[in-house]
């Protein structure tokens, strides 16, 4: 494989991290939004490792679009 053909890839890869990040947040609003404060506390679990999924992807796709290759 090509170095720019796994830049590609590997930018696509962070893609999609992003985008996963950004539908866990987003699943576990019904939860942290119920009553039962179990209920709340498993989601804000859940919503920080979505969060941490989806800084992840996007530091990782502004770092490989930045970079210049030969």
């Amino acid at each position: 494989m090509t170095p720019e053909g796994l830049n590609k890839f590997c930018r696509a890869l962070a893609a999609v991290m992003f985008t996963v990040g950004v539908m866990g947040c987003f699943a576990c609003l019904p939860y942290a939004l119920s009553s039962s404060m179990l209920w709340v506390h498993t989601a804000g679990v859940y919503f920080v490792a979505g969060g941490i999924i989806m800084s992840g992807g996007l530091i990782s796709y502004i770092l490989l679009t930045q970079q210049k290759t030969c």
